[in-house]
């Protein structure tokens, strides 16, 4: 399914508001339901990203869609990082303002959502943004290969080969600007894009819905048959492949299932749910960015030992903040329109 020029497609939109709300709640969950939402909502936004973006026909084309996709992806991770360590410095303070750059400076070049430990030396995530990062790589990267390599089948085989080595040398080093998970992306960009006319969710919903769903729970408890050592879920940030590549098949079935469930929630006659979450769907910049800040107001949503209501208040707070940022922009734009009138 082709999406319509100047039109956005409103079950992806939908898609990105569910996993983007899956990502804040991964983050305030553990066990099952953890391993669950891990299992899947990173690798539905490259899916997303690589099933609706545009791709190159010619150099021209290319370096104005790389510079969009800069100003758009890694903007947002230079300021975010730089208010971030502002931050930092007013509320803690520096010993030394040269060891602050230089671990700022390591910081941003790894561009890990983990702790990375070189040769003794250790040098703090980035957090959330590292995704942004790797988008941005794996894109540019994908984007030349499809515009040089015309062969699907052929463009397959390399993808999953790079693919294949960044998962292996993820295991052991991690590299500059997360370049190993940006290598392990590859293919699902290749898979998204090869079956972009293929594969609609809206055709035999249910049907599809069930299938992929089935597929999913089938991957998801596939690990627990394994040595409790093995049991584990993917995990990008964490360079945790487990039984690759088949965790790919399953995320891949769950971000089916999801897009299937986008569907039949775009024609619920309930206009609020659908409009709150196409609204989230095309504003999922500044959701990423609240939850990247949301340390800030950790006393809101951290008054509790249990991990349900943590996760329900820290919902409760981001989405607060989204609709107030929200009434701001949409403020900001009439305002414009008088000033212009």
């Amino acid at each position: 399914m082709e999406k319509t020029a100047g039109k956005r497609v409103e079950w992806i939109d939908a898609a990105k508001a569910i996993g983007i709300l899956t990502v804040i709640i991964g983050h305030s969950v553990r066990g099952l339901l953890c391993g669950v939402i891990y299992s899947f909502h990173m690798v539905l936004f490259f899916l997303l990203s690589a099933y609706s973006g545009r791709y190159s026909q010619n150099r021209s084309q290319y370096l104005t869609y790389g510079k969009k996709t800069f100003i758009r992806l890694l903007i947002p991770v230079f300021v975010c990082f730089a208010v971030k360590q502002l931050i930092q410095c007013i509320t803690h303070g520096i010993d030394s303002l040269l060891g602050f750059i230089q671990n700022s400076l390591m910081t941003l070049l790894y561009s890990s959502g983990n702790i990375v430990v070189l040769d003794g030396i250790t040098i703090n995530a980035i957090g959330l943004v590292w995704f942004l990062v790797v988008l941005f790589c794996a894109r540019e990267i994908y984007d030349a290969l499809q515009m040089i390599i015309k062969n699907k089948v052929v463009i397959f085989v390399l993808t999953m080969a790079l693919s294949f080595a960044g998962v292996c040398i993820g295991r052991v080093r991690f590299l500059y600007f997360s370049f190993d998970i940006t290598l392990a992306v590859l293919v699902l960009f290749c898979i998204a894009h090869i079956t972009k006319n293929v594969f609609d969710p809206e055709t035999d919903t249910l049907k599809q819905l069930v299938i992929y769903f089935i597929a999913w729970v089938i991957f998801v408890i596939l690990p627990y048959f394994l040595p409790e050592e093995f049991r584990e879920h993917l995990n990008l940030a964490g360079r945790v492949y487990p039984l690759f590549p088949l965790c790919y098949i399953g995320a891949i079935a769950a971000t089916a299932f999801v897009a299937c469930v986008s569907v039949c929630l775009m024609k619920i006659k309930l206009e609020w749910i659908k409009n709150a979450l196409l609204c989230l769907g095309r504003n999922t910049m500044y959701v990423l960015i609240i939850h990247y800040f949301d340390y800030l107001w950790r006393p809101l949503w951290s008054i509790t030992g249990n991990m349900y209501v943590k996760c329900i208040l820290r919902l409760a707070c981001d989405m607060l903040l989204f609709a107030l940022v929200m009434l701001v922009k949409k403020t900001i734009h009439k305002a414009r329109r008088h000033a212009n009138a």
